[in-house]
């Protein structure tokens, strides 16, 4: 198996922007993001790709091609195709679903050598993802 594919429905979250600070009774660094609806669609993704990962990690490159459905405002027709210009921004949303992938599907999210991305509005928030698995030259 070289690519897996699904849909997970939803409606696309970025993680924020992270802060850290110093913990004095914890003499440590906590690291926070700052969007609390992240931490559910995070799940929902890899709830998602646990029932379809691949028996062990994929190691080596990887394509990853995203296609975000962001809510239709009401103000659109219902069968137009509209691309979606407005936040959230791209590379946030990505930036979510690498990382809910990683330890599930890959190692680690560096392994992603080519991505592709689109967003639009649909009647059915979510995102399709596809993953390949590339052959090392």
């Amino acid at each position: 198996m070289n690519v897996i594919e699904f849909r997970v429905f939803g409606i696309p979250q970025t993680k924020g922007s992270t802060k850290s600070f110093y913990v004095k009774n914890l003499n440590r660094v906590v690291t926070t993001n700052d969007n609390p609806k992240n931490k559910n669609w995070a799940l929902a993704v890899s709830q998602e790709a646990v029932r379809v990962r691949p028996p062990t990690l994929w190691m080596g490159p990887i394509s990853l091609v995203l296609r975000f459905h962001l809510k239709k405002p009401k103000s659109l027709k219902k069968n137009a195709h509209v691309w979606h210009t407005k936040k959230p921004d791209i590379s946030k949303i990505t930036r979510s679903i690498e990382d809910a992938l990683t330890g599930i599907i890959w190692g680690d999210d560096a392994q992603i050598v080519e991505s592709s991305q689109q967003k639009f509005y649909s009647d059915a928030p979510g995102v399709e993802i596809l993953i390949t698995k590339l052959v090392t030259l």
